[in-house]
């Protein structure tokens, strides 16, 4: 898809310039993009022969709920419900600090490891069932951390 054109006259130089067409078609790849993986994500756990991060940069804390987004980076290629390949998938949970409850609001599936690639799918939407946070899980894990009065303080990093 071309997005840069050149136009020119005898009495202008030459330059680009963007159709709206262009403009229209860039603003929805970036809107289904999606947000970008963060420059340092928070390893929180391995489970098997996946490694599951969080970014300390989304989380959204606002009374008793913490909202963020973890990313979990698979060794391998795994199959979706399409049997498509990806690497990494990102969510975004809504966790109830009070309540251990979490939310599953989105999930996004990509096609290289760290949430990098080309998009596959994604899943979900606001109002899917909260569910109980059982202790000793992954979810145990992030729940502590982003509800925390300080989230994200320790564990290692990766870029």
């Amino acid at each position: 898809m071309k997005f840069c054109q050149t136009i020119s006259s005898a009495s202008q130089k030459t330059m680009p310039y963007f159709s709206i067409r262009s403009a229209i078609s860039l603003t929805i790849m970036a809107a289904a993009a999606g947000p970008a993986p963060a420059t340092e994500l928070l390893a929180v756990r391995t489970v098997g022969a996946a490694v599951v991060y969080i970014d300390p940069a989304t989380v959204e804390r606002k009374q008793d709920r913490s909202k963020v987004w973890s990313l979990w980076n698979h060794a391998s290629d795994q199959l979706n419900v399409y049997e498509e390949a990806y690497r990494s998938a990102r969510f975004l949970n809504d966790y109830d600090c009070r309540n251990r409850t979490v939310r599953l609001i989105e999930i996004r599936e990509y096609t290289e490891p760290l949430g990098r690639g080309r998009p596959l799918r994604v899943y979900g939407g606001e109002g899917l069932n909260e569910r109980a946070v059982p202790r000793g899980s992954v979810g145990d894990e992030i729940l502590q951390r982003v509800c925390a009065p300080a989230p994200g303080v320790e564990g290692e990093t990766s870029r």
